[in-house]
């Protein structure tokens, strides 16, 4: 495994994403497309990442806290671990900010889902869209109850 080369990649994607919190499996794909890193796994890449000085690893909510990771599953946002440049880390109000979109693009995209089901008229979809949105609503206003 070429250090080095993973550094280069990692610090390299971390800087120039758009989204500076970056999820660990992206990085990881991204770092494979080099054939120097194409056998790297998840573990390994971890443990490069986490005592590195200019890296933060995000672990994600954990199950117990005022909203954990099992009620953003559930509503269709993925909080798994997310590695960022440490001079690039949010605010608490831009972090806010971004989960808030977030859950607006994905509320915004059931809703389309659900119009193109009532269009169909079908019935077990729409029940599904109705129970994810409510899922997100209920998400919203846990959020909202933080800030």
């Amino acid at each position: 495994m070429n250090l080095e080369k993973i550094e280069e990649k990692c610090l390299h994607y971390l800087r120039e994403a758009s989204n500076p919190l970056v999820p660990v499996d992206t990085l990881l794909e991204f770092c494979r497309r080099d054939p120097e890193c194409g056998k790297l796994d998840r573990k390994e890449l971890l443990d490069f990442l986490r005592p590195h000085a200019q890296i933060e690893v995000m672990e994600g909510p954990a199950m117990g806290e005022a909203i954990d990771r099992q009620t953003f599953e559930s509503a269709g946002i993925n909080m798994g671990q997310r590695a960022i440049i440490k001079t690039r880390f949010p605010s608490k109000e831009e972090m806010t900010e971004m989960l808030f979109e977030q859950l607006k693009d994905m509320t915004d995209v059931l809703v389309e889902a659900l119009d193109a089901a009532k269009k169909e008229k079908d019935d077990a979809r729409i029940n599904q869209l109705q129970t994810a949105l409510a899922k997100s609503e209920a998400l919203r206003q846990k959020m909202n109850k933080l800030l």
